[in-house]
């Protein structure tokens, strides 16, 4: 890495990957019929018909690259030292910034016959490899436009991933693989795209100029030009710098609420080689980097984040021990859950019954007192007993071979920090025991037993608190999809409890 900035120096990096073949496949399927668009809209890749900006922008690219320092041992990341900080971009900040789902590739077997290949390239024998030459051809032909639907949506699906992800070339092979995925959509859809173009990419941008020896303190002159190219899906690197950096806000815009975050950003000003070194000027308030990526609720939220964040975990389990020192290490809990045991903490606020009766402690033993209602002077009503009015267990899921814990907070504000809660005296709290995999709707109507209020009147949103590989996170549960990360953790860590914070927002009637 230079010592100063006068010690960068400029080249000339041309990216491989075409992300601009996007446009292109928005264009053809806007042509083609409207039933072939939705239908690419439905897939994993749907997103990126919307991009707005797909150039690389190489000459910042190459910029960055030569702030890249070298930890010993050297993770399976990249680090980058800019002025006094120091900036991670690996797997977890490729996902935030392509949406592209992480987890564990399955292992190459014996191929199955592609019946995609066998209808629209017959012509091609068996012993001859598909080549991206060949979809192009029949993308840009009039055959296209005859080919059945779903068929046409396939061809984009394996274009876009070709060229404008992988940067493979007209000449590169399509493997056989790949030829049997797009044959099941369902499949494709649900294949951990993040783990297999992550390993191309990283390995194109780590070490990038040390690997090119003669470029490293080469001087852009009129006689000499440093050259290189790259493959993989470089742009994401490109977004990572402008999410990093708030200067990117001079020459882009980006639209609020918007995932990916790669197609959120649009270019508005081009970027010579003197304003890409404005990056590197970092001690100008206001242009102070971010020293990490974190998940907006959206994406947490979000299906591919919930996916990769279980196989970052996975990961993590393969770490030394110092690595994962305080990853998922919360208070040990003892897990002997009993058959009809649920902790209630503080009930603070008293009751008012329908009747005018007050009561401050509810009887758990007569059923007539849960259809109390809060005091007006208690705008949130107080947790209590659920085994009189709970819904029972239903038939859905498993039992669970290690029961665990599922601790709730509301009324207050809470702090999540080594695993524990820290609450305001005004947070009331209560415990339900999980023995099975529940549906999110199970999960929610437990809930609204506990704290005896009507689902007519009050809306839930619930905030799981967790640490993954040793620092603190949360995720808004909103589906059986979002819930089931509870189960995950809990499966992987003995002394688990879910930490669960909720908010009850009231129904405006007439609204």
């Amino acid at each position: 890495m230079p010592d100063n900035q006068g010690d960068y120096y400029e080249a000339a990096l041309t990216i491989k990957a075409k992300l601009g073949i996007a446009k292109e496949i928005l264009k053809k399927l806007k042509a083609s019929s409207d039933a072939r668009l939705k239908m690419f809209k439905t897939t994993c890749f749907g997103r990126w018909l919307d991009i707005s900006t797909a150039y690389g922008d190489p000459l910042l690219v190459h910029l960055m690259l030569q702030t890249q320092i070298y930890p010993e041992p050297e993770p399976a990341e990249m680090w980058f030292r800019v002025g006094g900080y120091e900036l991670r971009f690996g797997q977890m900040e490729f996902c935030l910034v392509t949406g592209f789902r992480f987890g564990h590739v399955p292992s190459s077997s014996e191929t199955s016959k592609s019946w995609f290949r066998i209808r629209l390239f017959s012509r091609i024998p068996s012993y001859q490899s598909l080549k991206v030459s060949d979809l192009l051809q029949v993308f840009r032909s009039k055959e296209f436009a005859e080919l059945a639907d779903v068929d046409a949506v396939r061809i984009c699906l394996l274009i876009l991933l070709e060229v404008g992800f992988m940067g493979h070339e007209d000449k590169s092979v399509v493997s056989d693989r790949l030829l049997c995925l797009v044959d099941d959509l369902v499949s494709w859809n649900k294949y951990p795209w993040g783990s297999y173009i992550w390993p191309t990419t990283y390995n194109q941008l780590n070490r990038a100029l040390s690997k090119r020896g003669h470029h490293v303190g080469v001087r852009t002159t009129r006689k000499r030009v440093a050259k290189y190219t790259l493959t993989g899906f470089v742009y994401a690197f490109k977004i990572w710098i402008f999410e990093m950096f708030p200067i990117a806000r001079e020459f882009a815009m980006r639209e609020r609420d918007v995932i990916p975050r790669a197609i959120a950003w649009r270019r508005t000003h081009a970027l010579s080689w003197d304003t890409c070194q404005q990056f590197l000027d970092v001690d100008t308030d206001g242009r102070h980097p971010q020293t990490e990526l974190t998940p907006t609720i959206d994406e947490q939220s979000a299906e591919w984040w919930i996916d990769s964040c279980r196989f970052f975990n996975d990961v993590s389990e393969n770490l030394s021990p110092l690595s994962k020192k305080s990853r998922l290490e919360p208070p040990s809990q003892n897990n002997d859950v009993g058959s009809d045991d649920i902790e209630v903490e503080e009930q603070k606020p008293p009751l008012i019954f329908r009747d005018g009766r007050p009561q401050t402690h509810p009887d758990p033993t007569n059923e007539s007192s849960y259809t109390a209602i809060p005091s007006m002077s208690h705008p949130v009503p107080p947790p209590r007993p659920v085994a009189a009015t709970a819904p029972e267990i239903s038939d859905f899921g498993t039992a669970l071979s290690r029961p665990f814990f599922m601790s709730f907070y509301y009324g207050g504000n809470i702090e999540y920090e080594n695993g524990e809660i820290n609450r305001e005296e005004s947070t009331s709290t209560f415990t339900i025991p999980a023995r099975h995999k529940m549906r999110y709707q199970e999960f929610v109507d437990l809930v609204y037993a506990a704290v005896g209020v009507e689902k007519e009147k009050f809306k839930l949103k619930f905030t799981l608190h967790f640490e993954l590989c040793g620092k603190p996170n949360s995720s808004l549960i909103t589906s059986d999809g979002t819930l089931d990360l509870i189960f995950f953790l809990a499966e992987k860590d003995e002394g688990f409890r879910a930490h669960i914070y909720f908010e009850m927002v009231e129904i405006l009637q007439g609204k």
